[in-house]
């Protein structure tokens, strides 16, 4: 409990006692104030020395004491170190990504300001940097550059003049940043600083060293986390990093396709209660899609991922054929005792009309038929699937090499009810098929775990679709979504798998197929007879469910702060998916009883992991608008429009993705904010007409 006379620093301590006892190391209590220098939050900064997470959460006072928490800002959050701008009011201001990296600079003298984390620009409030010259100093990798860009779209509407530190002249490494660079020059002051080389900035492009002329346009997608190998479990890490040595090919294509699978089998016997004493239940089934394009060993990295799961479905199979034979053989003796007691019954009745011959017609045992249990299924109407689920009440695992045929399937009328039947699949709970001819068939708990590939292009449709209100059902939200960015190099690999590892990868499969929740220590209700009722569950560890709850309260903040609509129903999923990631990376590794931090806090860098890549998809709308005017550029240059030209003279070609005028306003935007084309309105006498032609920038480009 906190108290009136409690400080900060104590506050920070009694709030992360949860991740320090997980291993994390206190790093920095950063203090976020108004222009007077009054706190206004705080934000709590650790890491864990082996594994290199961050554990970084918001503190603020709420009337009774410290919690976590974030304090809602009308008109953007306050920038870091903000009253130090009144006292200097003609001095460049210095723009950092992140707190720490703004007090070592500020420690030279420098005024050092920060949004704070490389996603945070967007939500800051830059006004008081307003007419100000400032120097952004980026991270020298992807994320580096994308928040160095929003930055400068945020400040130069303010008048500001915006440079930005050629970290290439600098000579910093992939991922280095300002604090290496002041590693390697200890005795630098504010001057050499100051005097280091910039260049022009310009928003959502590559920087050019003070030419005029147009922008380049804005990257198609927003960056992505790449896959955090740490994060998965110990007998699959060594894996996965085999064959995605092997393979060339991104590591998520391997992980996640591994983690989907495994969680299905561990979805069969128990789910998860993520609070102490509510009755809330997440079942453990995860749908996952792998997005790329054709070429970037999607298929076959999945295949590999799948070959665990897959030799069980075949073992399954083949335990069934026997069963069958013997079934078959077995009724076959039967067809034939039993006939021969009708023809001893008659042979009796000829003989004797009163004599007594029920012994002889006793119906025998009825033979139970076989069942195959199931593990992976391909391709199965969603009747045929509910009828696998009714036999397999566990669940099974849906494998789809490509979901667009689904998704298109899904999009017709007529299909609403297999439509229906997906969504309350994921989300598990009892299902009744009635069908005329085929009977009734109920499935008592639908666990359907899903995984597919995707291609970008037929991905960001669906998300459109979805936009415009076909479709917005959430389907599409509840896939986990792995859209990683490809290599952009080439090895040829040619050596023998890891043996060890693979062996170890595969058994732990058996394992999890033999799992019961007597032996995984898992609760059960009782109904009034005291019998077992509903799934078997655990719950979280007291130190787990304290860093589940806390990313809960910032999962729900979130949500409330966040306006697109798809992105909003993606995120919201996440209280699904992530106590099913914390049951599996738990249950996976061996863990019985409740689930523990390790485990949890892996699940939580998941989060954040399948966040930025929920993220990019949702953000993908973008995508279409930069081709488009990328095109309508193109096709400008070539000649292939009049000089001017209208937006009438683009859709009415109907060029790809430019068939209307709804299309094409968006890119026609674009190309003129980035300084591709000029516009003019003309008087026409009715209506005015906007006219575009080529600026003499883009002429000479």
């Amino acid at each position: 409990m906190s108290s009136a006379s409690e400080s900060p620093r104590d506050a920070a301590r009694r709030l992360s006692a949860g991740a320090i006892r997980g291993g994390f190391k206190p790093q920095a209590l950063h203090t976020y104030t108004d222009e007077t220098g009054a706190a206004l939050y705080w934000r709590i900064r650790a890491k864990h020395p082996e594994s290199g997470e961050k554990w970084i959460r918001p503190m603020k006072l709420n009337g009774a004491g410290f919690v976590i928490g974030e304090p809602a800002f009308e008109g953007g959050k306050p920038l870091y170190r903000l009253h130090e701008l009144a006292a200097r009011p003609d001095a460049e201001v210095i723009v950092t990504e992140g707190e720490q990296k703004a007090d070592r600079l500020a420690k030279l003298g420098l005024t050092v300001m920060t949004s704070g984390s490389a996603s945070s620009a967007d939500a800051a409030d830059w006004k008081p940097l307003a007419g100000r010259r400032v120097i952004v100093w980026p991270d020298n990798d992807q994320a580096g550059q994308e928040y160095a860009d929003a930055v400068t779209a945020a400040l130069m509407p303010l008048g500001c003049t915006v440079q930005r530190i050629d970290v290439q002249a600098l000579g910093l490494g992939p991922k280095e940043d300002a604090a290496d660079w002041l590693d390697r020059n200890p005795g630098a002051t504010a001057a050499d600083v100051l005097a280091l080389p910039v260049v022009q900035a310009a928003p959502g492009i590559e920087v050019q060293n003070n030419t005029e002329g147009p922008m380049p346009l804005p990257a198609e997608l927003l960056p992505v986390d790449p896959f955090p190998l740490e994060a998965l479990p110990d007998t699959f890490a060594p894996w996965v990093q085999d064959v995605t040595d092997r393979m060339r090919c991104p590591p998520d294509y391997v992980a996640v396709p591994m983690l989907v699978a495994a969680a299905s089998l561990v979805a069969r016997h128990v789910g998860i209660r993520p609070q102490a004493r509510s009755d809330w239940t997440e079942r453990g089934n995860l749908w996952a899609m792998l997005v790329g394009r054709p070429g970037q060993m999607k298929s076959p990295a999945m295949a590999q991922a799948l070959g665990p799961i897959e030799r069980l479905e075949a073992l399954a199979a083949s335990a069934f054929n026997d069963e069958v034979a013997n079934f078959e053989g077995a009724a076959l003796v039967a067809k034939v005792r039993a006939d021969a007691a009708m023809s001893a019954a008659k042979a009796a009745l000829k003989k004797d009309s009163a004599a007594d011959v029920s012994a002889l017609l006793a119906a025998p045992d009825e033979l139970a038929e076989p069942v195959r249990k199931r593990f992976v299924v391909n391709d199965a109407t969603y009747e045929k699937l509910g009828a696998i689920l009714s036999e397999n009440p566990g669940g099974v695992l849906s494998v789809r090499d490509e979901l667009r045929g689904l998704f298109k399937a899904l999009e017709d009328d007529q299909n609403a009810a297999a439509r229906a039947f997906f969504l309350q699949a994921w989300s598990g709970g009892s299902y009744t098929f009635d069908r005329i001819g085929r009977g009734t068939v109920t499935v008592a708990d639908a666990r359907l775990s899903m995984l597919g590939n995707i291609q970008p292009g037929p991905l960001c449709e669906l998300v459109r679709m979805a936009r415009r209100g076909a479709a917005d059902d959430g389907l599409l939200q509840r896939f986990l979504v792995v859209w990683p960015d490809p290599p952009t190099e080439w090895v040829e690999v040619d050596r023998w798998p890891d043996t060890p590892s693979k062996r170890t990868a595969w058994k732990a499969f058996e394992r999890l197929d033999l799992l019961t929740p007597e032996a995984l220590q898992a609760e059960q209700e009782t109904d009034a007879e005291g019998q077992p009722k509903g799934l078997p569950f655990l719950r979280f560890a007291d130190d787990a469910r304290e860093a589940f709850s806390e990313w809960h309260a910032d999962l729900q903040r979130t949500l409330r702060a966040t306006d697109a609509e798809g992105l909003e129903a993606a995120l919201s999923k996440f209280r699904h998916h992530v106590p099913a990631l914390a049951l599996a990376l738990h249950v996976i590794d061996g863990g019985t009883g409740p689930v523990n931090l390790k485990a949890t806090l892996r699940a939580l860098t998941l989060a954040d992991y399948f966040e930025s890549h929920a993220r990019r998809l949702h953000g993908s709308g973008r995508r279409i608008v930069v081709q488009a005017a990328r095109l309508i550029l193109a096709k400008a240059k070539a000649g292939e429009l009049p000089d001017p030209f209208t937006a009438r003279d683009v859709y009415r070609r109907e060029w790809t993705g430019l068939a209307d005028a709804k299309a094409t306003a968006e890119p026609l935007d674009m190309l003129a904010a980035y300084g591709w084309l000029a516009e003019a309105t003309l008087d026409t006498g009715g209506r005015p007409t906007t006219v575009y032609r080529l600026t003499e920038g883009a002429r000479r480009g």
